[in-house]
C-alpha cells in the first residue's frame, strides 16, 4: 500500500504505464467511482466524461481530490470497475398508493397533486433523479431492482428532454420560459399515443386510475422542472454549462420527438 498525498489515503501502488498515455502518468480511480488523471484531467467514470477543470470532474458530480476517499490505481483500463446504474432508494412500498405499478410517492412539493407530502428535510425521488442525472443519463440499459426505479426513469428521461428545452436559453428568464411552455404540454400515460416507455409500466385500468398516474405525473414534473432550474442556471441567472452539456445525451437512446 503506498500513501496517496493527493487525498490522505492509501492505495496499492499499480503505477506502470498505461496504453494510449506517457510512461510518467497513472490512472487512478477514487473509492467514490471518480477516475484521476495526475490533477491534468479528470474522468468521472459512473459517466465517461473527461475534462480539463483541475480538481473538478465535469459532470461536477464530485469536486476532488479533496472530498474523496482513497484513490485506487489500476495498470490499464481494462482493470478499472464496470459503471454501475444509480437505483432509488424507495424499496418499502407499504402503505403507498400505486397507479399503472408505479408508487405515488411523497414529494417536497406544495404544487397541487395527489403526490403526499413529504418532510422538508427528507430526501425525495426528485432528489434522487437530479442527484443521479449525469450518471444514469449515460445508460442504455437500466436493471430494475424496484417499482419506484420505474419512476425514476421517468424522471431522468424528463430532466433530459427538459435540458434540451433549455439549449439556447441564455437567461435563467429564458429557460423559466421554455420550462413552462413544457408544462403546458399534455402528459400521456401507459398506452397513450407519446409514452415514452411502452411495455414498462402496466396499463391503467381505469379511467380513474389514468387520471391519476396522470395528475401524479403533471405535479412531480412541474416538481422536478422547478428544481431543475436552480441547477442548470447560476444564481447571476447564467447558464451552468456543468448541466446544460448534457442535453445532448440521449438516455436509453431514447429521443423525445417534442425537444427536436
Amino acid at each position: 500500500m503506498v500513501y496517496d498525498s493527493a487525498c490522505g489515503g492509501q492505495s496499492p501502488d499499480l503505477s506502470t504505464s498505461v496504453p494510449g498515455l506517457p510512461h510518467r502518468k497513472r490512472q487512478q480511480l477514487c473509492l467514490l467511482g471518480h477516475f484521476k488523471y495526475e490533477n491534468l484531467i479528470t474522468f468521472c467514470y459512473g459517466c465517461g466524461i473527461t475534462g480539463h477543470e483541475q480538481g473538478h470532474c465535469i459532470s461536477g458530480l464530485l469536486v476532488i481530490p479533496n472530498t474523496c476517499g482513497p484513490w485506487l490505481r489500476f495498470d490499464k483500463k481494462a482493470d478499472l470497475p464496470s459503471p454501475q446504474v444509480y437505483h432509488s432508494s424507495f424499496v418499502d412500498e407499504e402503505g403507498i398508493t400505486k397507479a399503472c405499478g408505479c408508487p405515488l410517492l411523497p414529494l417536497k412539493s406544495h404544487i397541487k397533486g395527489p403526490a403526499p407530502v413529504s418532510g422538508r428535510d427528507a430526501t425525495d425521488i426528485v432528489d434522487e433523479a437530479i442527484t443521479f442525472f449525469r450518471a444514469n443519463v449515460f445508460f442504455r440499459n437500466f436493471d430494475i431492482k424496484s417499482p419506484a426505479d420505474k419512476l425514476l426513469i421517468y424522471l431522468t428521461f424528463y430532466i433530459n428532454s427538459a435540458l434540451k428545452r433549455l439549449e439556447g436559453c441564455r437567461t435563467l428568464a429564458e429557460g423559466t420560459k421554455a420550462i413552462i411552455s413544457l408544462g403546458l404540454e399534455k402528459v400521456p400515460v401507459p398506452g397513450e399515443s407519446g409514452f415514452p416507455f411502452p411495455g414498462l409500466f402496466p396499463l391503467p385500468q381505469s379511467s380513474q386510475e389514468a387520471e391519476l398516474f396522470r395528475n401524479y405525473l403533471k405535479q412531480i414534473r412541474e416538481e422536478t422542472s422547478g428544481r431543475l432550474l436552480s441547477v442548470a442556471y447560476r444564481p447571476n441567472g447564467t447558464p451552468n454549462k456543468w448541466w446544460l452539456a448534457f442535453a445532448k445525451r440521449k438516455f436509453m437512446n431514447i429521443i423525445d420527438q417534442r425537444s427536436v
